[in-house]
């Protein structure tokens, strides 16, 4: 999938500090699997391990080579978008999300799709450090979740 989340997190703080004396534009993401808990209670963990295997080859395929994606926990990947703003890593976090929505796994029950709420932040000559913008990232991935609860 992509280097282990330390080697991501030490080459996030060096890109963070490049990026930022550059006062280049660079996207990150944090995305978390919506509801992942009911496919493993409700499918097993083979189906929800096939899943999470799906998940990681639709973010692979749909970020670019120069981007760095690492899964962060049971459900959570991060991924680095450099030289991307804000907006565009928005746009590439929309089209992920309907990506991963529209890939289908086999389940024991038929074909199952899982779905995704993605945080973007970017760090820019204003970003403090390189957790401030994962927190960021994190507050966005979460606004999205509540979104999406109270819209139904």
């Amino acid at each position: 999938m992509g280097p282990p989340m330390e080697e991501l997190l030490a080459g996030e703080i060096q890109t963070f500090e490049h990026e930022r004396q550059l006062f280049n534009a660079s996207g990150h993401q944090l995305l978390d699997l919506d509801d992942f808990k009911q496919i493993n209670d409700r499918y097993g963990h083979k189906t929800g391990d096939d899943t999470l295997k799906l998940v990681a080859r639709t973010i692979k395929k749909r970020l670019r080579p120069s981007d760095q994606v690492a899964r962060i926990g049971g459900d959570e990947f991060a991924a680095l978008l450099p030289h991307l703003g804000c907006r565009q890593a928005e746009q590439v976090a929309t089209e992920l999300a309907d990506a991963i929505a529209q890939a289908v796994v086999n389940g024991p029950d038929g074909k199952l799709s899982a779905r995704a709420s993605i945080g973007v932040a970017s760090v820019d000559e204003t970003s403090e450090d390189a957790q401030h913008v994962l927190a960021e990232a994190d507050r966005a991935m979460y606004a999205t979740k509540k979104a999406k609860l109270a819209a139904g």
